[in-house]
C-alpha cells in the first residue's frame, strides 16, 4: 500500500507543465494581441488628433506647408515620413464659409504574425476632418 501511494505521487509531476505547455501559447496570443491592438487604437487617436488641429489651422488660413508641419508635430510617436497627408481644396480655392478637408493616413506596421493576419500588414490607419473655413 505504501509503495502504491509513493508511485501515485511521482507520477503526477509533469502534469502542471504539460498544462502550462498548452495554456502558454493562448497565454501570449492574449497578451500580445493586447498590446497590438492598444498600439493601433493609440495610434487612430493620434491620427485624428493631428486632423483635427490641422482642420483648424487650415480653417484659420495658415498655409499648406505649415498645416502639414503642424499635422506631423502631432503625431509624435509615428514615423513622420510615411505619414499621408491631404489638404483640399487648394489655398487659392478656400472661401469663408466653404469646408477645408484634411486626410491623413498612415500604415501602422504590425509585428505579431498571427494579428497581422487579423488585421492586414501594414494597418492602415486614416481620419477625416473637415471644418469651415473662417
Amino acid at each position: 500500500m505504501i509503495l502504491l501511494r509513493h508511485k501515485m505521487i511521482f507520477s503526477q509531476h509533469g502534469q502542471a507543465l504539460v498544462e502550462f505547455a498548452l495554456v502558454l501559447p493562448v497565454l501570449l496570443l492574449l497578451v500580445f494581441g493586447i498590446i497590438e491592438f492598444g498600439r493601433i487604437y493609440a495610434s487612430n487617436i493620434m491620427i485624428n488628433n493631428a486632423a483635427r488641429e490641422g482642420a483648424r489651422a487650415a480653417s484659420l488660413g495658415v498655409p499648406d506647408e505649415d498645416i502639414i508641419i503642424i499635422v506631423k508635430d502631432r503625431c509624435t510617436f509615428l514615423d513622420p515620413t510615411k505619414l499621408a497627408i491631404s489638404i483640399t481644396p487648394v489655398p487659392l480655392e478656400r472661401a469663408t464659409g466653404n469646408p477645408v478637408n484634411i486626410d491623413v493616413g498612415y500604415p501602422l506596421e504590425i509585428n505579431t504574425p498571427i494579428i497581422s493576419s487579423i488585421t492586414g500588414d501594414p494597418c492602415q490607419i486614416s481620419a477625416r476632418i473637415t471644418m469651415r473655413a473662417e
